[in-house]
This record gives C-alpha cells, sequence and structure tokens, in this order.
C-alpha cells in the first residue's frame, strides 16, 4: 500500500468533504468500514514514524473502535483521547492508553 498524500490545512479548511461514504463512528483500523480502507491511511502507522509517545485526537469516533485497536499496536506511552457528543451505548472497559 502506498502512503497517502495528507492534504496540507489550508486546502483541508477548504474542502466540502469531511467523512467518507461510511461512519466514523464504527470505523476500525482495518476490515470493510476501517480507515486502510477508506481514506487508505494507516493511523498507527503514521503516529509510530512520526511520535516517540504517540498521541491521537479522535474526534466524532463513537466507542472508539480504532482508538481500542490502536493501543494494543502502540507503545505504553501512547495517549489516545476520543471525544464524541454522544456518550457510550454499553460502556465497556478501555484499555489504559485511551
Amino acid at each position: 500500500m502506498t502512503s497517502p498524500v495528507l492534504l496540507p490545512d489550508h486546502r483541508l479548511e477548504s474542502t466540502a468533504v469531511v467523512a467518507g461514504n461510511t461512519t466514523t463512528r464504527e470505523r476500525g483500523l482495518t476490515g470493510a468500514n476501517s480507515y486502510a480502507r477508506e481514506p487508505g491511511f494507516d493511523p498507527v502507522g503514521h503516529l509510530l514514524s512520526h511520535a516517540p509517545e504517540p498521541r491521537r485526537l479522535d474526534l466524532c469516533g463513537g466507542q472508539g473502535p480504532a482508538l481500542r485497536e490502536a493501543s494494543g499496536r502502540l507503545p505504553a506511552t501512547a495517549r489516545l483521547t476520543g471525544v464524541d457528543l454522544v456518550g457510550p451505548l454499553a460502556p465497556t472497559p478501555l484499555p489504559p492508553s485511551v
């Protein structure tokens, strides 16, 4: 898989597309509804290649399936934060880094 070209902030801010055709609330890292499939991005790979202590802010991520998956692939120093306007539908324990 080739690395996607990320848009600079000034270009991203002017685009009308902010999400893919599937919901980001239940998007995982791999599979049919995933960052790997659409938009073709590997958040864990990106974090590992750019930060010794990875940090990620996930907005509108629902119950955080991608964050939960990522926590198992990142070092213990990682800090992952999820924010969603709708509370958890079925509260489940969080991994320590989330």
